[in-house]
């Protein structure tokens, strides 16, 4: 583990805004993007729409942008004359949805759906539901599922365009939908920017000096990652037996698979926590895994694990997939690795010397924090919902502006 200095990180969520001081966000410029989504959440929500918005306010341009929870349509009524974009955000299907949707389209304002993963084709539920290790026994399993994927697909259906995270994402949606599908990847936000800079900072200082443990970490987020990291589970209890000073990390909802217990004592287990809390976990170990099954759903998944490692100075090692490949330079600013290759490619991350693992990892860093920080990101958001033709509002008086309760 990477020993430095103290670093203070703040843990205070901040997106936890009221309905009337996001309407009063959202109707604060000329031009007005609206974002809806089912609830607020740690994953897809600041993703998708937390870092989007505020990627948006960093433009300096006259656009402002909120969201807006599934349920409060009871006070979205006005909600279609008001803004001038619509962006539904992994949303199921509703009746309220529909019609909020088609209120839009009746004023010739664009509606667009954002999804960050291959869950709107019931046609891949028998992969997804074998590749997330559902209980394959279970009809309540096969009901929620395709009922899930299949409202998700009926409200993309609502949509006029689609966004996605990535190329093969796209190709997915156009193959299903012949839509075309706008591109705009995950990215950091300014809180982890700022706490990533200061770990950062605090490891140089420290010249990456380490305590006598050598701790590779799997940071799941979900218990549905299990057979990823199933892939792995026999090459860590190898390297485990083979490397006395290496320790072993999980974080997230994910138990210790059987393989490992043996060596309970070298392997930690650290409950899921916010999302400033996570750069430090990420920035304390040496390597970061990222297992992956390779079929078309794992192929959807963005490189969001690699760069919010990389912006803290902590090597990544991921699985061969479409995205990774296009995101790590293998053997510059990271590892990737086939099947086959996992058990090598971890001996090959153990044997590097502090000064080769420095110069990856910063090479990483530096790459990341400016290829992911929000500010590379607003115009790019405008110009794919407004564009230079979409129709403008004329702004209302900002107090009389809120809908009542």
């Amino acid at each position: 583990m990477f020993v430095f200095g103290s670093v203070e990180v703040p843990v205070k969520e901040p997106w936890h805004l009221g309905f009337e001081q996001r309407w009063l966000q959202l109707t604060a410029c000329r031009r007005r993007i609206a974002y809806l989504y089912d609830q607020v959440d740690n994953s897809t929500f600041r993703y998708r729409i937390y870092n989007m918005v505020q990627a948006i306010g960093l433009t300096g341009q006259d656009v402002s942008a909120a969201w807006f929870f599934a349920d409060e349509f009871a006070r979205l009524q006005r909600l279609p004359d008001v803004a001038d974009v619509l962006v539904i955000v992994r949303s199921k299907y509703t009746d309220r949805l529909n019609g909020i949707a088609s209120a839009f389209r009746e004023r010739g304002k664009p509606v667009f759906y954002d999804v960050d993963d291959l869950v709107f084709d019931a046609r891949y539920a028998n992969l997804l539901i074998h590749t997330l290790d559902q209980d394959l026994d279970h009809p309540g399993v096969w009901d929620f599922w395709f009922a899930y994927m299949g409202r998700i697909g009926a409200a993309l259906q609502l949509c006029d365009k689609v966004i996605v995270t990535n190329p093969f994402l796209a190709g997915q949606v156009t193959e299903l939908t012949g839509k075309t599908a706008a591109i705009l990847p995950n990215f950091l936000n300014l809180e982890q920017v700022a706490v990533s800079d200061e770990l950062l900072a605090a490891k140089e200082a420290a010249g990456f000096r380490r305590n006598r443990h050598y701790d590779i970490a799997y940071f799941s987020g979900s218990p549905s990652h299990r057979r990823d990291l199933d892939l792995v589970t026999a090459t860590i209890a190898d390297v485990l037996d083979e490397f006395p000073e290496t320790r072993f990390q999980l974080m997230g909802f994910i138990d210790v698979p059987e393989q490992l217990k043996s060596f309970a004592a070298r392997v930690r287990y650290v409950p899921f926590g916010d999302f400033v809390t996570l750069q430090r976990r990420i920035a304390e170990v040496e390597l970061n895994i990222v297992p992956l099954q390779n079929n078309v759903f794992t192929n959807c998944k963005s490189e969001l694990k690699f760069f919010e490692a990389a912006v803290v100075g902590t090597m990544t090692l991921a699985s061969r997939t479409s995205t990774y490949q296009s995101s790590i330079a293998d053997g510059v600013d990271g590892f990737l690795a086939a099947p086959i290759d996992w058990p090598d490619s971890i001996r090959t991350v153990l044997a590097l010397t502090t000064g080769h693992y420095r110069t990856m990892v910063m090479t990483a860093a530096e790459r990341c924090r400016l290829r992911y920080h929000p500010e590379m990101f607003g115009g790019s958001i405008i110009a794919t919902l407004l564009g230079d033709d979409r129709p403008i509002v004329t702004p209302e008086p900002v107090l009389s502006a809120v809908p009542p309760a």
